[in-house]
């Protein structure tokens, strides 16, 4: 392979689970949305018996060609190109019930012998937020997870497994989460998928065609709309979170400004500093 195609080419493994981890399935959405859009090719399984509880996630029955077959629960793995220079592995199936880290080492396995170098993992969590603002998207850095400089304390899902153990293991590694209005999650969350989708397409610096993901995202928010009119109550709840999520950004903003002004002030006192130095205007 060309050396000058080798710096340049990049193969990124990302990952989305179903269950806990996937709130309106946004996230397996998203990576679904990857495989249907891109040509996609399957390069291999995680086989089932090891990491699933049969009883939690049960096989499905469904019919082929007129033939009935198991369907088993399992990690399926595809390889796309998205670009000339980005290939991605595309890993996709229900969090695994047990040996996690036994099922990461595989996962991660595959990374490798693909020579991969970086892993995202996309997830989707229910949150109190409206569907009228640009649902929140956060990224994690595998090696790092603190989040708004505060220490998190609680469950996690396989995703951030995964991408602990491929810093660990010396991959580049992010998860990438989106916010979903938990007063919506009976149904899909296409908006989800997007926003999910924007990101990753910014840490790949790299385009993602989403117009049939988003043209959902956009009959989801008009049906979100319908909802609301015609529930006062769910009204009135969506314009106490807007008046929520408005004061936070306003908060935000301000804090940024802040800083940005404190940054502005210590580098003109720093050069003021130097310019009394060199002229000799500090007095010992």
């Amino acid at each position: 392979m060309d050396n000058e195609y080798k710096n340049h080419h990049q193969v990124v493994l990302v990952a989305a689970f179903e269950g806990w981890n996937d709130a309106s399935e946004a996230a397996s959405d998203a990576v679904k949305h990857l495989i249907n859009r891109y040509d996609s090719r399957i390069i291999g399984h995680i086989d089932s018996d090891d990491y699933y509880d049969m009883q939690t996630s049960r096989p499905m029955l469904c019919t082929v060609l007129g033939h009935k077959r198991i369907v088993w629960p399992q990690t399926t793995l595809y390889q796309t190109h998205i670009s000339d220079d980005t290939e991605l592995i595309l890993a996709i199936g229900p969090e695994p019930n047990m040996h996690w880290m036994d099922y990461c080492r595989e996962v991660l396995s595959i990374a490798d012998d693909a020579e991969a170098t970086k892993i995202v993992a996309l997830g989707s969590m229910f949150a109190d937020y409206p569907h009228t603002r640009a649902l929140p998207t956060t990224v994690n850095d595998g090696a790092d997870l603190s989040v708004d400089d505060e220490t998190y304390s609680g469950p996690i899902g396989i995703p951030t497994v995964l991408t602990m153990t491929a810093a660990q293991m010396g991959f580049d590694s992010d998860s990438v989460w989106v916010s979903i209005p938990e007063y919506l999650g009976g149904d899909d969350c296409p908006e989800g998928s997007v926003r999910l989708l924007e990101r990753l397409a910014a840490l790949l610096d790299t385009p993602i065609d989403m117009e049939d993901v988003s043209k959902r995202a956009r009959r989801w928010k008009a049906d979100a709309q319908m909802l609301v009119r015609y529930n006062d109550v769910l009204a009135n709840y969506v314009h106490q979170l807007e008046e929520q999520a408005d004061q936070s950004a306003t908060n935000t903003l301000m804090s940024t400004q802040k800083a940005q002004q404190l940054v502005a002030e210590t580098e003109a006192y720093l050069q003021s500093l130097e310019q009394h130095g060199a002229t000799g205007g500090l007095i010992d």
